[in-house]
């Protein structure tokens, strides 16, 4: 049987290039504010160049109060939009 892993998959309008999904782990790679910082990127980056097709985003918190420990990432406010 022929492996359908490395062919191209739809998600309605998103087209991905394979079918390796990496799911949202936890890395505390985040600065003290919850910033997206140079080994962040560099964790992600190396996942996509690895062949992931989607990688989804660690824990983040959508609220001041909802960080639960410092190093996560922090999508509370705009400010926070540029770096992700």
């Amino acid at each position: 049987m022929k492996s359908r892993l490395w062919e191209p998959f739809r998600i309605r309008q998103m087209e991905l290039k394979n079918r390796i999904v990496m799911p949202g782990m936890t890395t505390q790679y985040g600065s003290e504010r919850g910033y997206v910082t140079k080994r962040t990127k560099s964790h992600y980056e190396m996942r996509a160049r690895g062949g992931a097709a989607l990688l989804i985003v660690e824990a983040t918190y959508v609220h001041p109060c909802g960080q639960a420990f410092s190093s996560q990432l922090g999508i509370s406010d705009d400010k926070f939009i540029p770096f992700l």
